[in-house]
């Protein structure tokens, strides 16, 4: 073995690893919090402190839903990544169902490559109930692929919130420690569970495409990342 303990082995895959913020408008952030208060960047330092990955990769894109980024997986997730989180249940407004079928690709292919991911429900002052029957939907999905849910609205504790649609830094703090407590959590899925995500997976990324993604979201920007890292005028 060269002389590699299984501690030496850990710390080199520590290395290689990365944490990936998957998500839209709680995860992005606003202008009234600094990067280093956001709960992505919370989660970050606590897997790091555990000697648990090195590096972040923030992959949102502020009020979006997961249909771009299901779509350009490759560009929004570092193959190296190692751990996840997806918090889209804010970003979800219009065309709800296809927002599910997109995210349910997403944790399929995560799982396929057994990414340890948890799901992040952040749902502001919900007034008609829309985002919290959302966020049912998508716990539903999460749990039946063994996916861990967190979920935080401004009914149940005020107190995280600047706004009812903001969150606080006490609000990004406690999810980031949160979602980070969670991912260190042993694994929920089986390996025949993973090959069976795997396999919807694969037909699933066959019938989508990064051309097919600027189409569903022509106003993001006026430029998107293509799924080669470059950037596409659109």
């Amino acid at each position: 073995r060269c002389g590699y303990d299984d501690s030496m082995a850990a710390r080199m895959r520590a290395e290689l690893s990365t944490f990936t913020a998957l998500g839209g408008t709680h995860t992005c952030g606003y202008a009234d919090l600094r990067q280093n208060e956001l709960f992505r960047t919370v989660a970050f330092r606590a897997l790091r402190m555990q000697g648990a990955v090195r590096k972040i990769q923030n992959s949102c894109i502020m009020g979006t839903g997961p249909m771009y980024p299901s779509c350009c997986m490759p560009y929004f997730v570092p193959a190296n990544t190692k751990y996840a989180t997806l918090e889209f249940v804010s970003s979800m407004h219009d065309n709800k169902e296809l927002h599910l079928e997109h995210l349910h690709h997403m944790m399929q292919r995560l799982l396929a490559q057994r990414i340890r991911l948890v799901v992040v429900n952040i749902i502001p002052s919900d007034p008609d109930g829309s985002l919290t029957r959302t966020a049912t939907d998508v716990a539903t999905i999460a749990w039946e692929l063994g996916v861990r849910v967190l979920t935080f609205d401004h009914k149940t504790n005020e107190t995280l919130w600047n706004t009812p649609s903001r969150l606080n830094v006490a609000g990004h703090s406690m999810i980031g420690q949160s979602a980070a407590a969670t991912l260190l959590l042993p694994r929920q899925i089986g390996r025949k569970s993973l090959r069976r995500n795997a396999a919807a997976y694969i037909k699933a990324e066959a019938a989508c495409s990064a051309s097919r993604a600027r189409d569903l979201l022509p106003k993001i920007a006026r430029t998107l990342p293509n799924c080669n890292g470059s950037s596409t005028l659109i």
